[in-house]
């Protein structure tokens, strides 16, 4: 459905004026229950449990909200939806008679590439469920996960929904800031000991209201570098004004590097390397960005100085946490990025600023990257296959692929390679069953499979990949797959090319492009990670806003 401007016109038919007062009342009508659906997503839904529960089950008292949530809101949008496009079939076929009726053509045009690949992932669901052997789990998913039929549908009807029938109010995703701050702020806490809210079963394997620590992470990323971007873009004409943001870029950081989970250190890397080389080539862009950087040192530094006072506060210890706030390293940052940012105001403030020099850079630095990534892939490839062969590199687990490798990813994507390559020519296009891996493997899957994760999980029941578009491989196939890496990443490009585009600054790109930066964060996250509940409603509903805010510049 393609969001439409009715043409007020009072020269038309009393069957036009009647038709149009009717469509512009139920356009009323759904926007307003998108809204108040919206609301409860991004607002309710983080601090959402059973307080007699506490962490026990708290995965599934989020996804009890979402269903609870999505259902009643289907029902009164199903019906509505039906009847407006019923205006759409017998509105006259002229547009200056009627104002409700959009030509075939314009219709099509309206929809993007990230819509048609939407659409297409929801047919991939579709016929992976028809096609499955496991439709009992197939339809709502595994226990504890969720990800199911009625879950990826309501998934993609939230991303239609938002995207084309919501009309954009800037404050409700601007929600997302103040409720997501005080998230961290509980989940930094929480690293010391503190449970500011009483939660039974606390313990350092669960954060703040969100639950298991790769949840807690899956749902910061997504949310957190949207508030980054947000630093980064906004154009503060008076400088108290920078401060809330500041302080929520703060606290979001201080969260990302004490929560304990690697892949959020590895999604805060890869995005400030993004955000680098969106810099280089403006002054003003890369002292914003060394103002973010600044901010990174500042809090390792607090939360250094608070581990120092208090020796035996931190919860929960990863190597990584003790990188950020427990070495020398975040004094490094500190010098360096605060020596840079003086010197870039001074020339930014001189128009000394040499735009072409520092575009180098940015090509010295991404070609540093990618010859480091690729020089570790070699390496790990020569000393798995012969093992001692690369020095001293040698003796650190990361250089030898096994079963334990990353946290145990090299059993997991073993796994999930082995489930695919096992299956035939049908089920390698559309999957085993929406979220039903772990049901092949305890049913169907090879000897030697079932054998390997009995041996790495015992009877744990191995739900995912620990890698999204694997996993989505399995569950989904080469259909599913191909549908929702192109609809995620045609997203992240359209997003954030609106929110860097310096000929239209406005609201709208602001808001865009914190889209895209959050869907890339989701993204990057994931490919060590999985998606569940929490982060997979925040996802999609920020590609859905995000496609809110682009639509209208594209049909230009």
């Amino acid at each position: 459905m393609s969001k439409i401007k009715l043409i007020k016109n009072n020269d038309l038919p009393q069957g036009g004026r009647w038709l149009q007062k009717a469509g512009n009342y139920l356009g009323i009508a759904l926007d307003w229950i998108i809204s108040i659906y919206m609301l409860l997503i991004i607002v309710v839904m983080p601090f959402y449990f059973e307080n007699e529960n506490g962490y026990r089950i708290i995965g599934t008292n989020k996804y009890d909200f979402l269903k609870a949530a999505t259902m009643n809101a289907g029902i009164i949008l199903l019906p509505l939806t039906v009847i407006y496009l019923l205006f759409y079939v017998l509105a006259p076929r002229n547009e200056k008679r009627a104002g409700i009726r959009l030509t075939f053509t314009a219709f099509c045009k309206s929809f993007s590439i990230t819509d048609i690949s939407a659409a297409l992932f929801g047919v991939s669901v579709l016929l992976s469920y028809l096609f499955t052997d496991y439709r009992e789990e197939a339809l709502w998913g595994a226990k504890g996960w969720y990800m199911g039929l009625a879950t990826q549908l309501s998934f993609i009807g939230m991303y239609f929904y938002i995207s084309r029938v919501w009309k954009k109010k800037n404050w409700i995703p601007a929600l997302f800031l103040p409720v997501s701050a005080i998230v961290f702020l509980l989940g930094y806490l929480n690293r010391f000991g503190i449970y500011p809210i009483s939660m039974e079963y606390a313990n350092p394997s669960f954060v703040s209201t969100i639950g298991n620590i790769n949840w807690y992470c899956g749902y910061l990323v997504t949310v957190f570098f949207g508030g980054v971007f947000y630093l980064w873009y906004g154009d503060f004409k008076k400088p108290w004004l920078k401060i809330p943001a500041l302080f929520y870029v703060g606290i979001g950081f201080a969260s990302l590097v004490t929560q304990g989970s690697s892949s959020g250190i590895m999604t805060l890397l890869a995005v400030l390397l993004v955000l680098f080389l969106l810099s280089v080539s403006d002054g003003k862009r890369l002292r914003s960005y060394l103002e973010i950087i600044f901010t990174l040192a500042l809090v390792c530094l607090i939360t250094f100085i608070v581990r120092i006072i208090f020796p035996d506060a931190i919860t929960y210890i990863e190597t990584t946490t003790d990188l950020f706030t427990y070495s020398f390293l975040p004094f490094l940052i500190a010098a360096v990025s605060g020596g840079l940012l003086l010197w870039v105001r001074r020339i930014v403030g001189n128009n000394r600023y040499r735009s072409d020099l520092f575009r180098i850079l940015g090509k010295i630095v991404l070609s540093a990257v990618i010859l480091c990534a690729v020089s570790f892939v070699i390496l790990l490839i020569v000393n798995t296959l012969r093992p001692n062969s690369i020095g001293l590199l040698s003796d650190i687990s990361l250089f030898t692929f096994s079963s334990s490798w990353g946290s145990n990813r090299g059993v997991t994507w073993k796994a999930g390679m082995m489930c695919f390559m096992e299956q035939g020519f049908l089920k390698k296009l559309v999957g085993v069953g929406p979220d039903c891996m772990a049901a092949y493997i305890l049913t169907d899957g090879s000897a030697e499979l079932t054998a390997m994760v009995t041996a790495s999980f015992g009877e744990d029941r191995l739900t995912n990949a620990h890698n999204e578009w694997l996993t989505m491989l399995v569950n989904l196939g080469l259909l599913g797959m191909f549908s929702y890496v192109t609809m995620i990443v045609s997203g992240i490009i359209r997003f954030i090319k609106k929110g860097i585009d310096k000929n239209h600054k406005s609201a709208d790109n602001l808001i865009a492009g914190a889209c895209g930066f959050g869907i890339l964060a989701y993204t990057i996250n994931n490919m060590v990670s999985f998606q569940q509940s929490m982060n997979g409603a925040a996802m999609f509903m920020i590609l859905g806003i995000g496609g809110a805010y682009v639509r209208e510049r594209e049909m230009e």
